[in-house]
């Protein structure tokens, strides 16, 4: 789980829901990731990653003005600064692997 990464944008909306539906579930947001990882069998390096994790397009309030609304963006693209300063060699010959995320 991944908590207190994301809110629901209308608590008052979810909670019309009906209570037996609403019990089924610990919180009003869905906080589960799932992350399918490959890994280098040889070396035990990371060589990519895929992951799900539930966002809405308008996930950002209208009070946010320092990031923008493209969230997965924002992930891919720290994802991928990490990975490539993760998997830095001096070998020209290496086998590397460029990061690739999922934006559904």
């Amino acid at each position: 789980d991944v908590k207190e990464a994301s809110i629901n944008r209308s608590p008052s909306a979810y909670l019309l829901n009906p209570a037996e539906e609403r019990s089924r579930y610990p919180s009003n947001v869905d906080t589960q990731m799932t992350l399918l990882k490959f890994v280098d069998g040889a070396s035990g390096k990371s060589k990519g990653s895929f992951s799900w994790f539930a966002t809405h397009g308008t996930s950002m309030s209208k009070n946010n003005k320092l990031i923008s609304g493209d969230n997965k963006g924002v992930a891919a693209r720290l994802f991928e600064d990490w990975f490539t300063s993760q998997n830095k060699s001096s070998s020209p010959n290496t086998n590397s692997t460029e990061p690739g995320m999922i934006k559904v």
